[in-house]
């Protein structure tokens, strides 16, 4: 049976073996980052399996796994909104890509379907001005247990 952890541990090994994603915080399952001086800063997390029969009459073995996750990027920027816009999308799309590369996930799922990307904003704070922002690229995958 293929677990949330299954993909989450497969993504972070491929960010953390790509020379690419060198330099960033890499974490999987911890709390989402708070702390602007951690960023670049990437977290992975599984969201839900959905199990749905494959085909009626095929048995019990015929289910396909439906695994969504989220990958939390985030970038800081002291002085411009539009420097780290620029920086946390040139996060976004090293991720993408790298999913993008592998759409089996190192072998774990059978297919990505899908990536979907939010963003949110924290602009200045009571202390300093700053420029905190993060992605939420929610990855939908799909694997056969057949």
């Amino acid at each position: 049976m293929l677990t949330s952890n299954d993909v989450t541990k497969a993504i972070e090994t491929a960010f953390n073996t790509d020379p690419a994603f060198e330099g960033r915080n890499i974490c999987r399952s911890d709390t989402v980052n708070t702390d602007p001086e951690l960023c670049p800063w990437v977290g992975i997390y599984g969201t839900s399996i959905v199990y749905d029969p494959e085909t009626l009459g095929q048995g019990p073995e015929a289910w396909t796994g439906a695994v969504t996750l989220t990958i939390v990027a985030q970038e800081v920027n002291y002085s411009s909104g539009a420097e780290v816009e620029d920086s946390l999308n040139a996060l976004v799309e090293l991720v993408i890509n790298k999913l993008f590369s592998d759409l089996s996930i190192r072998g774990i799922v059978d297919i990505v379907k899908g990536v979907d990307v939010t963003y949110s904003y924290v602009i200045g704070s009571e202390t300093e001005e700053l420029y905190f922002q993060s992605a939420f690229i929610t990855v939908e995958t799909e694997v056969s247990t057949s």
